[in-house]
């Protein structure tokens, strides 16, 4: 199963489609009713960095939210149809391990969980939840100052 980076032209124009917004971080708010205006304006505060282009993520992964605090920034969506877990998740252990990441697999119960890491990469951690008619996607990542 092929899975590719997401690159930041891609991830703006997904942070387009899923939020109305013409690129992460940035609204489009003339085009938004007022509580629109008001989750739009609230994203812009938190959405402040993109995914990177090392982090591998399954094909059709399109993301839903971007949260950023000191301790991590997480990008929440889905991958569309629904894809078989343990085939995409070997995939993207693969990837990793490819490009040269240390991995620990965090997974637990029917979420599939690997933390990534290593001498020059960035660490974080990606989940995969198995859902009626999708997977939902979870990338966690830590700061770039953060020690293995």
């Amino acid at each position: 199963m092929p899975l590719r980076p997401i690159h930041g032209r891609a991830l703006g124009a997904l942070c387009a489609v899923a939020f109305g917004l013409t690129a992460c971080g940035q609204t489009n708010a003339d085009s938004l009713a007022p509580e629109q205006k008001a989750n739009a304006a609230s994203a812009d505060a938190v959405c402040l960095e993109r995914l990177p282009d090392e982090i591998a993520v399954p094909d059709a992964f399109v993301v839903e939210t971007c949260t950023q605090s000191e301790k991590m920034t997480t990008f929440r969506g889905r991958a569309t149809p629904a894809q078989d877990i343990d085939a995409v998740f070997g995939a993207l252990k693969s990837t990793y391990k490819a490009a040269g990441f240390t991995l620990y697999d965090n997974s637990n119960g029917k979420i599939r969980s690997v933390i990534f890491g290593g001498s020059g990469h960035r660490k974080g951690e990606i989940q995969l939840n198995p859902k009626d008619g999708f997977l939902a996607v979870a990338v966690n990542l830590y700061p770039l100052e953060m020690e293995q």
